[in-house]
């Protein structure tokens, strides 16, 4: 499919909320001209074969209080997505939108302000099992993060489509937060266990390096692609899975996540206590 290396070039930013509740009158978390690198795949019907481009340009605006314009700018030129804002996730309006041989399935993007990811999902308008799909995550953070600045729990909640191929059931929110913690394993490593409520446990290295935590050795079980955007705050990230008994079922999705606090230990729970029985009074003698 020559026009996916097009899509390739022309990727925009989506990026998925684990909160939805930011006004869009305050300072606009989407609007910006952006140079992404993204993982692509041609066709999901011959299975995931990740390949990735470094320039991809992207240009978001705002044409009103709730809605945006996505501008794209590719080896088939200028071609510009209608977006609806929903908090801080923004998706195409009216989709299916046809181009030249090709269905725009879905555009999405999520925000934190500081910390955005996207997806892109096309259609051969002449095969409709000739899926192809875009994503990415980055971050505006000013300094980049180490392994100190994210070990401990995490929760995410993911937009996203368990199976491309099933066009009909399409992407929604997980109905609860996936939850996992960070382990630092060296000075650029940390190990990732997860355990999502409707799908298979994950344990995986990790590599840090500036603002992006990504798999080190993928794929890890049925994760072709898991990369965070981070400034130690937040995260927005992506991620492409593939079933192990069928490579052509295909999973895309993208998401906000945040810290978690720890569970309370023994040893702070008898701190509290010890200092409550210090501030009891005494009975006199």
């Amino acid at each position: 499919m020559a026009r996916i290396n097009w899509m390739a070039r022309a990727v925009c930013a989506a990026a998925v909320s684990v909160s939805i509740s930011v006004p869009p009158a305050q300072a606009d978390i989407f609007a910006g001209d952006y140079t992404l690198t993204v993982e692509y795949d041609n066709d999901i019907s011959d299975g995931v074969v990740l390949l990735q481009d470094v320039a991809t340009p992207l240009a978001i605006a705002r044409t009103s209080p709730t809605e945006l314009s996505a501008t794209i700018t590719g080896q088939g030129g200028l071609v510009t997505i209608p977006l609806t804002q929903s908090g801080q996730l923004a998706t195409a309006a009216g989709v299916p939108i046809a181009y030249a041989g090709w269905n725009l399935i879905e555009f999405a993007m999520v925000s934190d302000g500081v910390n955005k990811a996207f997806l892109m999902v096309g259609q051969d308008t002449g095969d409709p099992m000739d899926i192809d799909f875009v994503v990415s995550s980055w971050s505006e953070a000013a300094q980049p993060v180490t392994p100190a600045d994210i070990v401990g729990p995490w929760e995410i909640r993911a937009y996203s489509d368990s199976n491309l191929r099933n066009l009909g059931e399409g992407f929604e929110y997980e109905e609860s937060p996936v939850e996992g913690t960070f382990v630092q394993i060296g000075v650029d490593r940390v190990h990732l266990t997860a355990a999502p409520d409707d799908g298979d446990p994950l344990s995986a290295d990790m590599l840090v390096s500036g603002n992006i935590v990504s798999l080190i050795d993928p794929p890890v079980a049925h994760s072709h692609l898991l990369q965070f955007a981070t400034d130690g705050n937040s995260t927005a990230g992506c991620s492409v899975g593939v079933e192990t008994y069928d490579p052509t079922d295909v999973s895309v999705g993208i998401f906000l996540g945040h810290p978690t606090p720890e569970p309370a230990s023994l040893s702070l729970l008898l701190l509290g206590a010890l200092g409550l029985i210090r501030r009891s009074p005494r009975p006199r003698p």
